[in-house]
């Protein structure tokens, strides 16, 4: 894919929501499964080359294997089907069942076993080069509705003051939503693998998004939070 400059992902100049769906994303193989790239900034970065600031992707998990190595990129993976061990040699484990997370350095040997049977599908981020975020999973029962609050800093409690820029990606994956975000009045219908992208300025930009459950089902959201300078 190539770089696109015009894309709304690269000139955050001003609050704007939209949607991302199957056909906008990209999938290719690795050697445990399959990736699929929600998105990457700047968008259209050549990840091969590792040339991307941050990226959302989606992984399946077929067997147990070795993870490639990142050098100098900050992780985060939360389960969204199935369960999996992580063991990071030399520092950590995690057992992680659906919508736990782990956080941990692209610099470590990572080397992930299936538990259970049957394969497991994970949401990743990665971020380099000062950028930081954060996974939150988001339970939310039929008929009822969420107030996202969005703000330029993350919910670990520290100022950033040094960033500009934020992006949010709500990944929907099982329900059928409604979503509206602060001094807006147009209203966006999220389907089951699609995404919701949320981009601004963040300089006094607190807000939330209005996400609603118009399902008659359990809804899960995974939000996805990430700023930069």
């Amino acid at each position: 894919m190539l770089y696109e400059p015009n894309h709304p992902l690269n000139n955050a100049s001003k609050e704007q929501g939209w949607i991302i769906g199957p056909s906008d994303y990209i999938t290719s193989a690795w050697s445990g499964g399959t990736t699929t790239e929600l998105a990457s900034y700047p968008f259209g970065a050549d990840f091969s080359s590792r040339q991307f600031l941050w990226r959302v992707s989606i992984a399946s998990v077929g067997k147990d294997g070795t993870f490639t190595r990142f050098e100098d990129t900050k992780r985060i993976l939360m389960v969204l089907k199935g369960a999996i061990q992580l063991r990071h040699e030399g520092e950590h484990e995690r057992d992680l069942l659906p919508f736990e997370q782990d956080k941990f350095s692209g610099n470590f040997l990572t080397f992930a076993k299936i538990q259970h049977g049957g394969g497991a599908t994970n949401l990743n981020l990665m971020l380099k080069d000062g950028a930081e975020g954060e996974m939150l999973h988001i339970a939310l029962e039929s008929g009822l509705s969420h107030q996202y609050a969005w703000a330029h800093n993350l919910a670990d409690g520290e100022t950033h003051p040094c960033f500009s820029q934020a992006v949010d990606l709500l990944y929907n994956v099982d329900g059928e939503l409604r979503i509206r975000y602060s001094n807006s009045t147009q209203e966006f219908y999220i389907h089951p693998g699609e995404s919701f992208f949320f981009s601004r300025k963040c300089i006094d930009c607190d807000g939330n998004i209005s996400i609603y459950n118009t399902g008659n089902a359990l809804a899960n959201i995974v939000a996805v939070r990430i700023i930069h300078a």
